[in-house]
């Protein structure tokens, strides 16, 4: 029997999906979640999922906010005080 070599690499996916309301995304968050869990057979980890407003959550550093209708990105406050307080 010959040695064999098996390789194992660990995938970490960050996704975020945008809808109207909160009811369209619980809705949403279920139908992908068990999408992912059962067809593509990855864990979704619970405690970093969540349905909230694009304001209060952040991405690589960065959020949204609304200004008159007008949606715009920002760096997310906590980077901001972060940065204030190491200087």
């Amino acid at each position: 029997m010959k040695d064999e070599a098996i390789g194992f690499a660990a995938m970490r996916m960050t996704v975020n999906i945008y809808v109207k309301s909160k009811k369209s995304g619980d809705r949403v968050m279920k139908s992908v979640s068990q999408f992912i869990e059962k067809r593509l057979k990855l864990k979704v980890n619970q405690d970093k999922s969540a349905v909230d407003y694009p304001t209060n959550r952040k991405f690589l550093g960065f959020s949204f906010y609304c200004i008159d209708g007008v949606s715009r990105i920002r760096v997310h406050p906590k980077i901001t005080q972060k940065v204030k307080d190491e200087t």
